[in-house]
């Protein structure tokens, strides 16, 4: 028996057919919950232009504008959070006596904290100007139909929350997608996300070694040794691999 045969056989058989009916169930159910709430269709009204404005006043505000809500809150995240977190360790080791102290060991940390503050304009300053582009181009996208937006926030909310959840989120769809990806069946699905699973796997693997070596370390050994050009050579590659990830 070839291996058609053999296919069509189990197919065919009560254990094959079974499965299909099985595979049918959980693919209307899966549809039934990833369908779009609001219309797929160009949205002619969307201005590139003003989706970059937003961008320019506020990283994340133009893929806000863009209902992208995952993306505007990840930018968001990453431009002001970061710096803030260093901001408020600098502040809380100052109140903790590093310039009441200059010779205890809270102001070489203090100072190792305000050296590698330098890095945030170069990691948020990139980020802004990622955040116009993107904002710009997938603005242009969704005007020509190119780009859909399948949910309403409340929906992408629901999509967000279910993308820390190891299974659910392997199956959360993209809060923008082609039009053509729209009902996306569930084994179609599955197949894409180990496919890209394998993908990511490998990138997230030369990402670990090659930006975290390329960024972190030297980001580090320049603020614990004061010199600038390590600093700004570490943001630079923490930075590229930001925007790797959310290209």
């Amino acid at each position: 028996m070839n291996p058609h045969d053999l296919v069509n056989s189990v197919k065919d058989s009560r254990v094959g057919q079974s499965a299909q009916s099985a595979h049918d169930a959980v693919d209307r159910i899966y549809q039934a919950l990833v369908r779009p709430d609001r219309p797929v269709e160009p949205e002619i009204d969307k201005k590139p232009w003003l989706a970059a404005f937003w961008s320019v006043l506020l990283t994340g505000a133009g893929q806000f504008y863009n209902r992208q809500l995952g993306k505007a809150l990840w930018l968001l995240l990453l431009t002001y959070g970061v710096g803030g977190v260093l901001l408020l360790s600098w502040l809380l080791l100052q109140w903790a006596g590093g310039w009441a102290d200059p010779e205890g060991w809270v102001h070489p940390v203090v100072q190792f904290f305000v050296r590698l503050g330098w890095a945030v304009p170069v990691v948020s300053g990139g980020l802004w100007l990622f955040g116009i582009v993107d904002a710009w181009r997938t603005a242009a996208a969704l005007r020509r139909g190119d780009l859909v937006v399948r949910y309403s926030f409340m929906k992408q909310t629901a999509c967000l929350a279910a993308g820390f959840i190891p299974v659910a989120g392997a199956l959360a769809p993209q809060e923008t997608c082609a039009p053509d990806e729209v009902q996306k069946k569930v084994g179609s699905v599955v197949r894409d996300h180990a496919i890209e699973k394998l993908a990511y796997w490998m990138m997230k693997r030369t990402l670990k070694v090659g930006f975290l070596v390329l960024g972190l370390l030297p980001l580090l050994v320049g603020a614990a040794f004061d010199w600038p050009v390590l600093i700004v050579f570490g943001a630079l590659a923490i930075l590229a691999g930001l925007i790797f990830i959310m290209s």
